[in-house]
């Protein structure tokens, strides 16, 4: 996901990446432009910052994907979709 969100807003851009990698069970990776003061973040599944970088440069992080699969099964959302309500026919 890129942002060039202005550095004065960088703490509600964290909050947003944090709520939109827990609600989708995701690792979110945040690409922010460095000039603009808010950082590049790596966000799992829920919802804890795992890496940032103020600087610029390049963020390397790599995805736990057994963390991903135990939280999946420990927290089941997915079995709460309605799938009927928005399929594409």
């Amino acid at each position: 996901m890129g942002a060039a969100w202005p550095g004065a807003y960088a703490g509600l851009l964290e909050v947003l990446a944090r709520a939109r990698a827990a609600e989708n069970q995701a690792y979110l990776f945040l690409a922010s432009r460095a000039d603009t003061g808010s950082p590049s973040l790596f966000v799992g599944p829920d919802g804890r910052v795992l890496a940032r970088r103020e600087a610029e440069g390049l963020l390397v992080a790599e995805p736990d994907w057994g963390f991903l699969e135990a939280y999946r099964k420990k927290y089941p959302l997915l079995r709460h979709r309605r799938e009927d309500l928005y399929r594409l026919w």
